[in-house]
């Protein structure tokens, strides 16, 4: 300013009133108390503005001296330096966020449980009303997860074609790091249908494993321009750090199906060998108990041949033919057993009340011998499974239940189901015959094990029956008390998965 602008020029010319006012108020402050007053201001100088610093230094009692200065350069420091400690504890504060975000993605190897947290945590990164994400399987974007959606939102099975309508294709083709869309619905056709009418603002960020697109995140904002280029950068760095997340979570699910498989092949074949110890054991006492009875009679049969005792060589002769006919039946339904899992017919859908009645029908000897009531309930579910070995169950359980009725007066068997469990319907054979003590209840489905030694049984039945159960994906157990009658309880699938 040159100095005609202050010589013999009252105040109030010199300066706008608010800094007149500001300067008088400081001569009046030096002159009072004798000290230097010092104050800023504004003051425009051609077409801008410029910072100016006023010092007033009182130089007798009514006089003051007042030196001005221009400190714009200064000032323009200043505020250079308060902006970058502004910005830089914003990304202080954006990188804390991204570390403890992380931090608790990578805290779990649970898939969905990371899937939630990253929900969760890009939240805190990038504020967003809806998000998705989704994987990206051969030609196929699927929907994995998402928050805030909308009700109509079909979350069954969502997919998209990764083709030219779909507007992530730029990043699932590896074209560009993100797409960011501030007015969605008036440049991006597929968002202007529902349920994606209320998206204004459209954030997407690949998930990249070794360079490969394996997903994507979407962020939506219900307002225009709601995210910008730097939401866009914080985005795909948490991306790109999720993305080996959801890969570790993906390798220790596979280690740890492995080591279940593993696991469950370890006991299975420590089960096995375990049968197959008491497999060979029973085997070799059950089958030379019939070699013994028929090398007996043969030595008897030999005596009384020699004696000329007719009557004693039939005895002897049908003796031998029982102990072979034991041994047969013994074999018969040892390779019955073996076939079981082994050699299946055709899986089909079946009425369970079709093959209780199929069943029934097959020991009804028995049944009308023993005068046995039989209730089949009506109505039970479908099952899915072999046929011809699903009426063996029934059928083994049936003929059991008539063997071990006792002296019962009113004998009767129920044949019917008890709603679900572990997803699958629960039958039942329930009889009011002599019952099982608890502690026989697991032995009884061993092989060979009988508890009635004099009965005519062989002790495969029940291992039989066991064993077409698990095969077809269910579990049996029994529920008795001696006396008291017993209801074996199975469970068997309905659809093909379980087969």
């Amino acid at each position: 300013m040159p100095p005609s602008h202050f010589i013999d020029k009252p105040i109030y010319e010199t300066f706008s009133e608010t800094v007149a006012l500001q300067t008088l108020f400081a001569i009046e402050r030096s002159l009072a108390t004798g000290h230097m007053n010092v104050f800023e201001f504004e003051q425009k100088m051609g077409n801008d503005y410029r910072a100016m610093e006023a010092r007033v230094i009182p130089n007798s009692a009514h006089t003051a001296l007042m030196i001005v200065r221009d400190i714009s350069q200064r000032k323009w420091v200043e505020m250079e330096r308060e902006k970058f400690i502004n910005e830089l504890e914003e990304k202080n504060k954006e990188s804390e966020t991204l570390r403890e975000s992380l931090a608790s993605i990578v805290g779990t190897f649970e898939f969905s449980e990371i899937i939630q947290r990253i929900l969760d945590q890009i939240q805190l990164v990038v504020p967003y009303d809806s998000a998705s994400i989704w994987s990206v399987e051969g030609n196929a974007q699927k929907f994995i997860s998402g928050r805030n959606l909308p009700e109509e939102f079909d979350t069954s099975n969502p997919e998209f074609a990764t083709n030219e309508t779909n507007s992530a294709l730029p990043i699932l083709k590896g074209e560009v790091p993100f797409i960011l869309n501030g007015n969605v619905q008036a440049e991006l056709p597929d968002f202007q249908m529902p349920p994606h009418t209320y998206i204004h603002s459209w954030l997407a960020v690949p998930l990249k494993l070794k360079g490969n697109v394996i997903g994507l995140i979407a962020l939506d904002g219900r307002r225009k321009n709601q995210f910008n280029e730097h939401h866009a950068e914080l985005a795909v760095i948490y991306a790109n750090q999720v993305a080996i997340a959801l890969e570790n979570a993906r390798l220790y699910s596979d280690l740890q199906s492995d080591l279940a498989i593993r696991q469950n092949l370890i006991s299975e074949l420590e089960s096995k060998n375990a049968e197959l110890e008491r497999f060979a054991y029973t085997v070799s006492h059950d089958l030379k108990s019939p070699l013994f009875t028929i090398r007996g009679f043969l030595g008897y049969l030999e005596q009384d041949a020699s004696n000329g005792n007719l009557e004693r060589m039939k005895s002897d002769i049908q003796r031998i033919v029982d102990a072979t006919d034991t041994m047969q039946r013994l074999l018969n339904e040892l390779l019955e057993l073996s076939r079981v899992g082994r050699i299946a017919n055709e899986a089909e859908y079946i009425p369970f009340e079709e093959l209780a009645r199929e069943a029934v029908a097959l020991v009804q000897g028995r049944i009308m011998e023993r005068g046995i009531a039989v209730h089949i309930d009506a109505g039970m579910p479908t099952v899915f499974g072999d046929k011809p070995r699903l009426i063996e169950v029934i059928q083994n359980l049936v003929d059991n239940a008539a063997k071990f009725m006792g002296d019962q007066p009113d004998p009767r068997i129920e044949i019917g189901w008890d709603g679900e469990e572990d997803g699958k319907p629960l039958f039942h054979v329930r009889d009011n015959g002599i019952g099982i003590p608890p502690e026989h209840h697991e032995r009884i489905f061993g092989l060979f094990n009988k508890l009635d030694a004099k009965g005519d049984g062989t002790g495969i039945g029940l291992a039989l029956v066991k064993r077409i159960v698990e095969v077809h994906g269910g579990r049996i157990r029994v529920e008795s008390e001696a006396g008291k009658g017993s209801t074996f309880l199975f469970t068997l699938p309905t659809g093909s998965s379980a087969v």
